[in-house]
């Protein structure tokens, strides 16, 4: 299974930043409307991971599934409980909420380019209700930490490099923490479509996992024409800051958590360790193959684990 890529469209995509899917190429819409995008599915039960990369070897994203968690972990956390305890503790402190979502940002950052790092104001204002939360859905986090370093060695290790300030530390293994998406009401979370440009580095990888009772809820990949099916408890590691994305037509709950280290993070480890930007992990990000051709390469799936 394969699909091209055109490459030059890819590097733009670095400063170009679209709001919503109909400022998409009309090609784009009408190949995904018409079920032309690669869709990669996997059978219930299956453990076994799956790569979606560029034939030079860059990897686009990395699903596991997630009875590959339950097999690997001893005791595995229930997501889903621990997101409606935690939806429940908010709303016992801050009333009823008639919104269709919640977020919560656990993690450490900075507020600017000169300041120090520091805990999130989300994690500071919920205090013992965050650290409780992040304490039960730990589990998860180093197995994930462990498959990103073995696929992806480079990223995994610009994220574990550094140490954090005495005080603080790294809330969801690998990565500085993570924002819970909650859905709200009996309804999933809006369909956000979106690209972090700015927020994450456009070479490092992020962790999404998804939970709750629902159908639908699949992540496309706009500029790789990838369709990944994402059923609960399963994970996918991904370039947040480089490509497209939103989640298909979803009904029933879904909560989502995605775990990643913001860019302010990397660049004070520059400041901090006097490091240049290459060394800390923000050198600019070769997504797919410089082959001389006609610009475009292939993207493949591959299965194992």
């Amino acid at each position: 299974m394969e699909c091209k890529i055109p490459i030059g469209a890819l590097r733009r995509s670095f400063v170009k930043k679209i709001s919503s899917e109909q400022e998409l190429p009309a090609r784009l819409r009408h190949r995904y409307k018409h079920n032309r995008f690669l869709r990669v599915t996997t059978l219930p039960g299956s453990t076994q991971h799956t790569i979606v990369q560029a034939l030079d070897g860059a990897v686009l994203a990395y699903h596991v599934p997630a009875a590959w968690f339950v097999d690997e972990i001893a005791d595995p956390p229930d997501l889903y409980m621990s997101i409606e305890w935690l939806k429940t503790r908010k709303r016992q402190k801050k009333g009823g909420w008639r919104k269709k979502q919640m977020i919560c940002n656990y993690t450490v950052t900075c507020k600017d380019l000169s300041s120090e790092p520091e805990w999130s104001k989300d994690y500071l204002e919920d205090d013992e209700d965050a650290k409780q939360f992040i304490k039960d859905i730990q589990p998860i986090w180093p197995k994930a930490s462990q498959i990103l370093l073995d696929v992806i060695p480079g990223r995994g290790r610009a994220l574990t490099r550094f140490a954090y300030p005495q005080g603080l530390h790294r809330l969801a293994g690998a990565w500085a923490g993570c924002e819970v998406n909650i859905a709200l009401n009996d309804n999933p979370v809006p369909s956000k479509f979106d690209k972090d440009t700015g927020i994450v580095p456009p070479n490092q990888y992020s962790c999404l996992t998804t939970c709750g009772q629902y159908e639908g809820g699949d992540v496309i990949f706009w500029e790789a024409e990838v369709i990944i099916e994402m059923k609960p408890g399963d994970v996918l590691l991904y370039p947040e800051a480089c490509i497209h994305r939103s989640v298909s037509e979803t009904t029933g709950v879904r909560h989502s958590i995605v775990a990643s280290t913001s860019k302010r993070m990397f660049q004070w480890f520059g400041r901090r360790y006097n490091r240049s930007e290459r060394e800390v992990g923000l050198k600019k990000y070769r997504r797919l193959s410089r082959r001389k051709g006609n610009g475009q390469t292939n993207v493949k799936v591959k299965r194992g684990g």
